[in-house]
């Protein structure tokens, strides 16, 4: 069991009986630290595989996607 007072967490615990009366005792948590997500490198190559030695393209660009979405990261690959 945990409250919030003033923007602090406080975890609760009780002790005691009816007889003797009950001790509640609000103990301050340490503040919560967010998880740092893992990170990736990618590493984007590209080959052509043709009869001939004319590329269709001089260039192709890629852009990264997070979960369908795109994040806006290009890159364009010459070679």
């Amino acid at each position: 069991y945990a409250i919030q007072l003033v923007g602090k967490w406080y975890g609760v615990s009780y002790t005691g009986n009816m007889k003797d009366g009950f001790t509640i005792t609000n103990k301050e948590k340490a503040p919560w630290t967010p998880m740092i997500p893992p990170t990736r490198n990618i590493k984007v190559t590209k080959n052509w595989k043709l009869l001939t030695a004319e590329k269709p393209v001089d260039k192709i660009e890629v852009e990264l996607y997070k979960d369908g979405v795109a994040t806006g990261k290009k890159l364009v690959l010459t070679k």
